[in-house]
């Protein structure tokens, strides 16, 4: 067991510390072509991490085939070379701010909010739509972007993905199609895979789709969902044209349709 790895305190998440001491084990070799790993659950119990971090580090070490599973013989490391890891951008997410130390942040955090809630609090069920405090903060956030809605009509969600699944489920049925730029945000991509709906893209130029194919896109689909990332487009970065978002809402209103929003940066 000597390529079993330190997991001291730092960025780099515990599941990808193990996959690299694997590596490491694999390239010096301390793991051999053919040597059996522990299972799991013992893996876990030895470095001292849940069951989730170690399974999800034996799947991406799978991806990178630097050990192979057969059910009922156990892990294996494999031969040959290790496939170069691919750099995952269907999440967009920020680095981690140089110099600090997270996870003793949010140990802070954690502690300064068990003191100033009780733990029953916590742990009881949280209102549907949000506090009223929070949706009041909703309204405020929305009016200074130009666009107050009263406290009653904002609801706050446990994060983007829940409340666009809430608002697919709630504007479209199983196998309606939601428009949306050729490239666009995974999540919705999977999103609609799971929840048996189809996508159709709608063309775009410089600055953003374009009102005119939108129109058509509707008439050939009967679609009554458009999903828009306008600021900070995800994949591309980019972002819409002023001009041209009033001239996309003019025509969602005119073709009565729904425009999701998905707007992280406002």
């Amino acid at each position: 067991m000597g390529w079993l790895p330190v997991l001291e305190a730092g960025l780099r998440p515990v599941y990808l510390k193990i996959v690299d001491a694997l590596a490491d084990a694999r390239s010096n070799g301390r793991l051999q072509p053919g040597d059996r790993l522990p299972p799991q659950r013992e893996l876990a119990r030895l470095l001292g991490v849940d069951l989730t971090t170690v399974t999800r580090a034996f799947s991406e070490a799978r991806r990178r085939n630097l050990i192979d599973a057969t059910a009922g013989r156990g892990t294996f490391v494999t031969p040959g070379e290790p496939e170069e890891p691919v750099l995952d951008l269907s999440m967009n997410i920020p680095p981690a701010p140089a110099g600090l130390n997270l996870p003793a942040l949010i140990r802070t955090g954690i502690e300064g909010l068990l003191k100033r809630s009780s733990a029953e609090a916590l742990l009881s069920y949280h209102p549907g739509p949000g506090s009223p405090a929070e949706r009041a903060a909703g309204s405020s956030w929305l009016a200074a972007a130009g666009d107050r809605l009263p406290v009653d009509r904002v609801v706050v969600g446990s994060g983007a993905q829940a409340l666009l699944t809430a608002v697919v489920l709630a504007e479209t049925r199983e196998g309606d199609t939601i428009l949306a730029d050729a490239l666009t945000y995974p999540g919705l991509i999977a999103l609609a895979g799971t929840t048996r709906r189809k996508l159709a893209a709608v063309a775009n130029d410089g600055d953003g789709m374009l009102p005119d194919d939108l129109e058509e896109a509707v008439r050939r689909h009967g679609a009554r969902v458009l999903y828009l990332n306008p600021t900070l487009q995800n994949p591309t970065a980019s972002v819409m044209a002023e001009g041209r978002r009033r001239e996309l809402a003019r025509m969602a209103d005119k073709l009565e349709l729904t425009i999701v929003e998905d707007d992280p940066y406002r």
